[in-house]
Parts: C-alpha cells; sequence; structure tokens
C-alpha cells in the first residue's frame, strides 16, 4: 500500500468485494452454460434411443410377423420367381417409412440403415459407417457409439448402433444369384448383396440428431440469466457502497478528526466521541476515549513519575556497586586458586622443555612459592636422596609443610614450603588444606617426571638397548613406505591394536586398517590423515587429539609422532610412534576436576562439607540487602555443640572430627533448597533461613537439635555416645547492623547454655 497511499478503506473494501461477486457471476454463468449443454445431450441421445430402438422394432415385426405371415398366405398364388420389395425385405420398408416421417416432421433427422455392398445406394454406408462396421467385425462386444459431430457448420449428435444380422430365412435373397427369385434381379438389376452366411452381419443403424436448435435456445437463456446477474451486482455493489460509508467510513473519520485534534493541540487531551453504532467501532470509540483520560493523566503525573523512576534507578546502581564489590571478593578468591593451577601447568610444561632432573628440580623449586597465598613470603626445598634445591630466599622456620616424593613405592626425595615469617596466629599454622594438595600434587608429578626422565637416560645407554626397546618399550612403534604399507611393527603395536602377528600388518594400507575415522566414527579421507601429511611435507608431526582403530571395531584414544624418512633427501617412508593415551586423558580430566574442587573448597569447609565463614558475612549481607529492599523476613540460627572440648580430650581430635563432620550431615538434611548451612568456627555453625519468620525456624532449630541427638557416636570399640548441641534463634531487625545481628544470636545461644543445654532461645 506504500504506493496508494491516498485510497480510503471503503473504496478498496468496495473494489475487492465487486471483484469477489463478479468472479462468483461468471463461474454461476459459465456452470449453468455447461449444464443447459450437458442437458440438451441428453435430451438427444433420449431421442436417439427411442429413433433406434423403433428402427430395430421394425425390422423386426416384418422379420418374424408380417414377412412369415404374408409368405404363408401367398405361398399358394406366388411363383418360385416372385418378388415385391415392399413386403418382402424390412430395410426397404423402413425407407419408405422414414421418407413419409421426413415429410411429415422437417426437423432434419437422418436415419439410415446403413451396409456394406447394399442393393440399394441410398443404404450404402458412407467412410463415417464403413469405420464403424470395421470395428463391429473386430469387437462382437462392441454395442454402439456416439460423439458430437459438426457437419456444414452445424452440432450433431451422431449415433451408430449394432443392426441386423442375416438369419437363414433371408439366405434365398442373399445366399448366391442363382438361387434368388428371378423378379429381384430384374427389380435391382445387379449382383450385390450376395453370398451372404447366417449370422453375418448385416448392417449398422446409423442416426444424426441436430442440435442447433437446443444450443440456440441455451444461448437465449445464457443471455437472459447474464444480464440479470449483473443487474444484481450492480444493487449489492450500491448497497455495499452506502453501508460502508455509513456505518465504517463516517465512524472512522470522526475518529480521524479527534485523533487531529490531539495531536495538534495537548488542551485536547482527555476529549470524548459519541459511540457509533456497531459493536466493533463502539469498543473502538470507547478505547479511544479511554486512551485520551488516560493520556491526560499521564501527562499530568508525568514529573512526579520521573522523579520517583529517578529513586528507583539510584537505588539499583546502589545495588549493584554491593554486587560488583561481592564479585570482586570471589574473583580474588578464584586468583589464589588459580596461582596453585598455575604453578602445577608451569611445572608441567617446564618438564617438557628441560633435559636433565637436576634442571627440573631446581626450576620445580623456584616455581613452588609462586602457588602459595603469600607468594613473596614463601621459599622451597627440594632434597633428591644427597641433593638439595632451593630458592634463592630459603630459610627454615617452624611453618613448614611438606611431601615425599615417591617412584614405585621407593622414596626419593623430599618437597618442603616454608613461611619466612609468621602469618596467622593459629596453631595449626597459616597453610591451607588446598597448599597441602598442592605440595602432595607436585611431589607425585616430580616423581612420575624423574621416573620418567631415568627410563629415558636408560633408554639412550647405548644402541644395542636402542634395539631392544624396540621389541619391549610400552610405546608402539610401526613403519610405513611411500604409500602407506606397513614395513614394520613392534610387539607393543601388535598388543594395542589386537593382532597377533606381524604378518597381519606387513604390506597392508595403516590408514585404511588402523586410521581411517574420527573419535566421532566420521571417515577420513587420506588427504585429511596427518600422518599421510607428514610424508607429503617432510616434515615430522605430534598429534594428541586423535583415536586408532583395533582390529575388533574399537578405538583407544592415542598420542602419536609421525616422521619422515629421507633417503639422498627424498621421503622414502616414515615411522609412527603413538601411545595408549586412555590414563593421561582420565588424568586431564581429573585435574580438571580437581580445578573444581578447588574452588570449591575456597567456600566450603573440607570436613562438614558446608559452606565456610568468609561466605557466610558475604551471604548474610546479601540477604539483609534483600530484607532491606523487598522487607521479606530473615532468620539466623547459631548452635554449638555442648561439652565438645572435653569430647575432645578424652577421644582426640579424630574423633571430634567425625562429630563435626556427623553434625555437618543432620544440617544439610534439615535444611530446604533455599536455606543454607555454614561452620562459623570450632564446634560452631550457622543457618541462614531466607524468607523466614523466627516461629518457622524455630522449627527447623527444634528439627536439627533432635536429629543431631540421635546421632550415635563410638569413638571406642563398644562405647556408643551421644551429644547435644544448644542453639539460638532470632529474627532481623530493621536497620540492625550485620555484626549486632549475629552477636544477638550469639548472646542467645550462651543463654541455652546457661539455662543447662540441649535446648534452643530465642526472643519469642
Amino acid at each position: 500500500m506504500k504506493n496508494f497511499p491516498d485510497i480510503k478503506i471503503t473504496n478498496v473494501l468496495t473494489i475487492v468485494m465487486g471483484c469477489f461477486f463478479l468472479i462468483i457471476t461468471v463461474m454461476i454463468v459459465l456452470l449453468v452454460n455447461q449444464g443447459m449443454k450437458q442437458q440438451a445431450l441428453i435430451e438427444a441421445e433420449a431421442k436417439a434411443r427411442i429413433l433406434i430402438d423403433r428402427n430395430l422394432a421394425t425390422h423386426t415385426y416384418f422379420s418374424h410377423i408380417l414377412k412369415p405371415r404374408v409368405f404363408e398366405w401367398t405361398a399358394p398364388f406366388r411363383s418360385p420367381d416372385y418378388f415385391d420389395p415392399s413386403w418382402m425385405s424390412s430395410t426397404y420398408a423402413i425407407r419408405g417409412i422414414h421418407k413419409y416421417f421426413d415429410a411429415l416432421n422437417p426437423a432434419g433427422y437422418y436415419i439410415k440403415d446403413a451396409a456394406l455392398d447394399a442393393r440399394s445406394p441410398e443404404n450404402e454406408a458412407d467412410d463415417y459407417e464403413r469405420a464403424f462396421l470395421d470395428k463391429l467385425k473386430n469387437d462382437r462386444s462392441l454395442e454402439s457409439y456416439s460423439e458430437i459431430r459438426t457437419l456444414d457448420g452445424k452440432p450433431y449428435l451422431a449415433v451408430l448402433r449394432r443392426g441386423e444380422t442375416m438369419e437363414a430365412s433371408c439366405l434365398r435373397c442373399h445366399s448366391t444369384p442363382g438361387s434368388a427369385p428371378k423378379d429381384l434381379l430384374k427389380h435391382y438389376e445387379s449382383d450385390r448383396s450376395f453370398h451372404r452366411n447366417a449370422g453375418d452381419l448385416v448392417s449398422t443403424i446409423s442416426l444424426r440428431i441436430p442440435l442447433s436448435a437446443a444450443y440456440e435456445g441455451m444461448y437465449q437463456t445464457f443471455k437472459k440469466l447474464s444480464i440479470l446477474l449483473a443487474i444484481l451486482l450492480a444493487l449489492l455493489f450500491g448497497v455495499q457502497t452506502f453501508l460502508y460509508r455509513r456505518f465504517l467510513s463516517l465512524p472512522i473519520g470522526i475518529i480521524r478528526d479527534k485523533a487531529k485534534e490531539i495531536a495538534e493541540n495537548e488542551e485536547q487531551l482527555g476529549g470524548q466521541i459519541s459511540e457509533p453504532t456497531g459493536r466493533e467501532l463502539r469498543e473502538l470509540a470507547v478505547a479511544f476515549n479511554e486512551m485520551s483520560l488516560r493520556l491526560r493523566a499521564g501527562r499530568d503525573h508525568l514529573e512526579d513519575r520521573i522523579e520517583e523512576r529517578t529513586r528507583e534507578l539510584s537505588a539499583s546502581n546502589e545495588h549493584l556497586e554491593r554486587e560488583v564489590h561481592q564479585r570482586r571478593v570471589v574473583e580474588d578468591e578464584l586468583r589464589e586458586r588459580n596461582k596453585e593451577l598455575k604453578c602445577l601447568y608451569s611445572i608441567v610444561g617446564m618438564v617438557e622443555e628441560s633435559s636433565t632432573i637436576e634442571e627440573i628440580i631446581q626450576k620445580s623449586a623456584d616455581l613452588i612459592p609462586g602457588g602459595y597465598y603469600y607468594s613473596e613470603l614463601a621459599c622451597a626445598r627440594i632434597t633428591l636422596k644427597d641433593q638439595a634445591f632451593k630458592t634463592r630466599n630459603f630459610q627454615e622456620t617452624k611453618w613448614r609443610i611438606s611431601a615425599d616424593i615417591l617412584s614405585k613405592g621407593e622414596l626419593l626425595g623430599v618437597v618442603e614450603v616454608y613461611y619466612l615469617t609468621e602469618i596467622s596466629g593459629k596453631e595449626e599454622g597459616p597453610f591451607l588444606e588446598e597448599e597441602h594438595d598442592l605440595i602432595r600434587a607436585i611431589a607425585e608429578r616430580l616423581g612420575r617426571v624423574i621416573e620418567r626422565k631415568q627410563a629415558e637416560e636408560k633408554l639412550k645407554a647405548s644402541e644395542e638397548q636402542v634395539r631392544l626397546l624396540l621389541n619391549s618399550t610400552a610405546e608402539a612403534i610401526y613403519g610405513i613406505d611411500i604409500q602407506g604399507r606397513c614395513t614394520f611393527a613392534n610387539p607393543s603395536c601388535l598388543r594395542m591394536l589386537g593382532y597377533e602377528d606381524t604378518s597381519q600388518l606387513l604390506g597392508k594400507n595403516m590408514h585404511t586398517l588402523i586410521h581411517h575415522s574420527t573419535p566421532d566414527g566420521i571417515p577420513m579421507a587420506i588427504e585429511d590423515c596427518r600422518i599421510y601429511r607428514a610424508l607429503q611435507e617432510g616434515k615430522g608431526v605430534q598429534v594428541d587429539d586423535e583415536v586408532l582403530w583395533k582390529v575388533d571395531g574399537t578405538s583407544f584414544p592415542v598420542e602419536y609422532f609421525s616422521y619422515p624418512q629421507l633417503v639422498n633427501g627424498k621421503v622414502s617412508g616414515g615411522v609412527v610412534t603413538f601411545l595408549d593415551i586412555t590414563k593421561r586423558k582420565k588424568a586431564e580430566e581429573d585435574l580438571r576436576e580437581s580445578e573444581r574442587k578447588y574452588r570449591e573448597l575456597s567456600i566450603v569447609d573440607n570436613l562438614t562439607r558446608l559452606y565456610n565463614s568468609r561466605y557466610f558475612y558475604g551471604q548474610l549481607e546479601i540477604e539483609i540487602d534483600r530484607f532491606n529492599r523487598y522487607g521479606e523476613p530473615l532468620t539466623l540460627i547459631l548452635l554449638d555443640i555442648d561439652d565438645f572440648k572435653s569430647f575432645n580430650d578424652t577421644y582426640g581430635h579424630v574423633e571430634g572430627d567425625q562429630v563435626l563432620s556427623g553434625l555437618g550431615q543432620v544440617i544439610k538434611r534439615c535444611l530446604r533448597k533455599t536455606d543454607s548451612g555454614y561452620r562459623y568456627g570450632g564446634e560452631e555453625f550457622t543457618v541462614l533461613l531466607p524468607v523466614t519468620r523466627s516461629e518457622a525456624g524455630l522449627i527447623t532449630a527444634e528439627r536439627i537439635r533432635t536429629e543431631f541427638k540421635k546421632e550415635t557416636f563410638s569413638p571406642w570399640p563398644g562405647q556408643s555416645v551421644h551429644l547435644t548441641t544448644s542453639i539460638g534463634i532470632a529474627q532481623y531487625r530493621p536497620d540492625e547492623g550485620m555484626k549486632a545481628f549475629v552477636q544477638r544470636v550469639d548472646q542467645l545461644m550462651y543463654q541455652a547454655k546457661k539455662k543447662g543445654k540441649d535446648r534452643i532461645c530465642s526472643e519469642l
């Protein structure tokens, strides 16, 4: 509609409906015309059946009634040579009857007993009738045929039907000229229509009925119907135009004019229009009036709403700043975990670059302090048998952790980390549990590295050892020629691929045999094979992200090295070494899982598997902010294990840890998904209950108290011990400080202890 912006809707609708009525009218007229033609044809066919049946009935009457009786009555008076066609030939009689019919009813009907070799030229078949007679002789099941023919520019219904067959009584006149009556030969003066046999097809009935008169009447009716429908269409067109203008165009114009007034003058906001006739337009007018009133009210209160939105935006910005601060705190904690992972990755990368064990150990010692929380105050020493490898700032202090370097169960050395100055006042020292895990991982890695380097040094001892290693090494090795066919394979290659003898590989295309598909099973073209590419480019490759396929159709991940063999400067083949790195892939996956656990440990207490106190204060601040913004209640529970110090002194810290872990599991079982539990410190625990009042929080606290009291601990064989808790619970008060809130709940917990322990104290 972009090309016709000024066309009115009523005009468009009028044109569309007019076209629709015109199409319907044309379709109706055409259907009526076709129906009338069909009806005229049906009537003509009915007339044809009547005329043909009348013709056949006349033939039958002549042949079976009239002629036999006349023959019988005239037998005494007739001579053998007597012949009179008026009563002896039914075809002659019917031809005469049709002449009288044409004289009485000059309607243009044409009927003839058409025959081949007829005695009368009037009955001789034309080409059209001859063709039908030929079809009748070839197809005994064919009875009739009809179609519309145009002769001399006029339409006719042409009907052809199987006629008479030669009967035995008629053979006297149709067998041979010698047996026929002499008067017959005198009458026709020819020898036509002889040599017939009984049962021969004699003729076909040919009929033509003119259709011009019927079509002319149809055309007259067609004209009258077209004029009538045109008049009806014009009337409908006029009524439609009036209705559109009265009930659509006029009401829309009123709404349009009022909208222009409002657009040109804001003072018109709130103006109303009358409700027109018709449900849809009335609803449109009501909606327009409501919109006008709301626009007027919106304009009047716009400044107040802008000020309100500004205050909301400021509050949102403050909340966003707090969230950004909290995220930065979490990022700092993750950064410390990343330092540990970076230390491990650096050691792994350095091992590949260094050549001697001494160089690896010294570089590892230099890298270790960077993985610790206070890296600038950390130093390290690695002792390997009688050698010590230290950082430049190394100094022994009482703040020390260590781990043994083992290789196949044999002690090779020790890794030690010291903090140069006192960092924490805790008796257990400044080292985190994650840092203990880090030094153990480093020691384990160094044990594997030393073991590997020692194996490499032995491998290089002599050429003879290299030859022996080819057949005994765990690494699989095979050779290929320039076409990729196997030239040799060591036992490890056979074992890893599942073959029993070298003859199963020799001379075979190794890409087609073991390297034909990707890890996902997608076929790999030889042009994409990096082993084959190494031969083509004359450069070695190292790949660790592909698989090889065993004889049983299974695959396994490998790291392979493909190096071309050069003879006189030309590539003559290659050597491929591969390792089954299934375990390495598992180790890498374990390392990624370890990284995830390191991140988790930054906020989770390792013993109880609850969140730690550092994470508690961050979450408490978030929940207090939620209270301040939405007014949703917040309840805090603080609990302490009764007489826990006495239990520790009696049974030891290991059994005490079992109690702490047990309480952690009880707390987790008793909480909803929206609640969270924390190890606050030592044997103290906290629970945050968001969107919860003190009354509901008491139910959770009582559940924790009773469930823990049911727990049974067995520090000594045959002895069962049950412990209790003292619990304080309170609901957050508006404008209360975070520390004040925690201290208030802490005081309630101590009241529970003073009142006899194993109880809950609240302000209710």
